[in-house]
């Protein structure tokens, strides 16, 4: 009997999403370093480009320092991505097939997204704070204790809310043009056969997430403020405020194709991957 059939079908989800989440965090780690240093606050400092921030990091440390952050991103991520792929199963399967909407599918992603985003939030923060140019000199553990000290237990949910208002909608969003591709892929008689399965599921993926990094980009930028400097940047409103009189509206826009790369190549990456450990 093969290990996949001596597992309950229930635990599928999980494990596909763990796996997934784990490839995924590992190969994209640096892209969410180098977004971090573009997004955080900059304090007069001078723009920075991918570039600069890549070739400043190689010299300066290494090629491997642009996966700092990955232990954090591994914690996040893994069991972040497993209960999300297992919520959504479940919930979808208690959902008649005639009833799964293009509106019941973004609230079935947002649901899934947001009950992981609760339990691994912490991981979040530290893995942003390791990825900040402004905490080059703290490790992990480190940042965890300062943390602690200076904002308490609650201080690990610093930039909770502009989390949730970029991942609950970008997931919703994301979930809801990905299942609305497939069915348009899957009733089209001249559908992809097995044999380029692949890209089609890539393309459907890389679609999807496009649309949903666009729609939520402005919450991104809110979220690293808030993480990477709370004492600056103490409430959401002081944060926007800060951004739109010192940059205008494309201060939101910061990061835009580095992170509209990343959760794409992640987006893609992580459902070819779960849809093919399914199959």
């Amino acid at each position: 009997m093969s290990t996949s059939s001596a597992l309950s079908p229930s635990l599928h989800p999980l494990i596909a999403g763990a796996t997934s989440a784990f490839i995924t965090t590992t190969l994209y780690q640096p892209l969410d370093f180098l977004k971090t240093q573009i997004q955080e606050p900059k304090n007069g400092i001078s723009k920075r480009s991918i570039g600069l921030i890549t070739k400043h990091t190689i010299q300066q440390y290494s090629a491997f320092r642009l996966w700092r952050g990955l232990t954090p991103s591994l914690l996040r991520a893994v069991p972040g991505s497993a209960l999300y792929f297992h919520l959504l199963n479940s919930v979808k399967e208690k959902i008649p097939k005639a009833q799964q909407t293009l509106f019941v599918n973004g609230i079935c992603g947002a649901v899934a997204r947001g009950a992981a985003d609760l339990l691994v939030f912490p991981f979040t923060l530290i893995k942003v704070r390791l990825e900040s140019s402004r905490f080059t000199t703290m490790n992990m553990i480190s940042i965890i204790l300062h943390i602690y000290s200076v904002h308490g237990l609650q201080g690990f949910y610093t930039g909770l809310l502009p989390t949730l208002a970029r991942d609950l909608p970008f997931s919703g969003i994301y979930y809801m043009s990905y299942r609305k591709l497939k069915d348009t892929f899957s009733n089209d008689k001249n559908s992809p056969s097995n044999t380029n399965w692949l890209t089609s599921q890539a393309s459907i993926s890389v679609t999807a997430g496009l649309i949903a990094s666009f729609i939520t980009q402005p919450a991104d930028v809110i979220k690293t403020y808030r993480q990477v400097a709370p004492t600056d940047y103490r409430n959401v409103h002081m944060t926007i405020k800060f951004i739109l009189q010192t940059y205008g509206l494309i201060g939101f826009a910061s990061g835009f194709l580095i992170r509209a790369v990343r959760r794409t190549l992640v987006a893609a990456t992580a459902w070819t991957l779960y849809e093919s450990f399914l199959r």
